[in-house]
């Protein structure tokens, strides 16, 4: 990847509050909480309660009537006065129970460029940071995709991952977007509203071809994968006065995604 113009090796941070954690994940053990444990949370700095559902907002809607139903057949479409409906939310069956791995991936967004081939964090990443944790570990994100990847195929599982793209939520989505037999379920998970953006999140969730991974009494999915080869664990207060050296690297991020929808 580029970084200020110059190769930087993709690499992901775990930020937690126990080194511990961030150790039995170097060993390959990968803790994945539920998808709706982060709605959970809400009323933290952790929450999101539009995390994985579609925020629909008639705030800037323009006409005096909502009409949704399909294009191809006007009679069945149904039409709404719009100062009748008001905003909501749209998920699908199962939704809160989808194995989610978050962590940030290292970019221009949350660093700043030092020297030549010197780079350091932003005061406003590392205070956000600082929010989650005292710890942080530093991986190769090709290393912990090909490890993932190895996984998926030895227990028969689709997953998809991916950065999270940070939107205005009152405006990403719009009502017709329910009508559209392209629209894909997991995409939703991956993006969230511009106030998260200096969380720089990237992200990592597993599906299963047969029944749900997770059932209504079981809230975590423990992936068992080869350890971390590389990596680095440090305190979130250190990345204040820390500077990366750019060096170039040949790693490459395996395909886009082998997602069962």
């Amino acid at each position: 990847m580029k970084v200020f113009q110059y190769e930087f090796p993709d690499m992901l941070m775990k930020v937690s509050s126990k080194k511990e954690y961030l150790e039995a994940l170097c060993n390959g053990c990968v803790y994945m909480n539920e998808s709706g444990y982060f709605r959970k949370l809400e009323d933290t700095y952790r929450g999101d309660k539009f995390d994985g559902r579609y925020l629909i907002s008639f705030h800037n809607h323009a006409g005096e009537f909502l009409e949704f139903g399909p294009e191809d057949e006007p009679e069945q479409r149904i039409k709404i006065p719009i100062e009748t409906v008001k905003d909501f939310t749209v998920g699908f069956s199962g939704d809160d129970k989808i194995p989610l791995f978050c962590c940030l991936q290292l970019s221009e967004s949350i660093l700043q460029k030092e020297a030549e081939t010197s780079i350091s964090f932003r005061e406003e990443f590392v205070s956000e940071m600082e929010q989650f944790g005292e710890y942080y570990l530093l991986f190769s994100k090709a290393e912990f995709l090909q490890h993932m990847l190895d996984y998926l195929t030895d227990h028969d599982l689709g997953g998809k991952w991916g950065p999270v793209s940070y939107v205005s939520l009152q405006t990403a989505y719009h009502i017709e977007m329910l009508n559209d037999p392209s629209r894909k379920t997991y995409d939703v998970f991956f993006k969230k509203d511009v106030s998260y953006a200096w969380q720089n999140e990237w992200r990592i969730l597993l599906a299963s071809r047969d029944k749900p991974l997770l059932d209504c009494n079981t809230h975590h999915y423990v992936v068992e994968m080869k350890p971390l080869s590389w990596f680095h664990i440090g305190k979130i207060s250190e990345l204040r006065t820390t500077a990366i050296e750019i060096r170039q690297t040949e790693d490459d991020e395996p395909e886009k995604d082998a997602l069962i929808e």
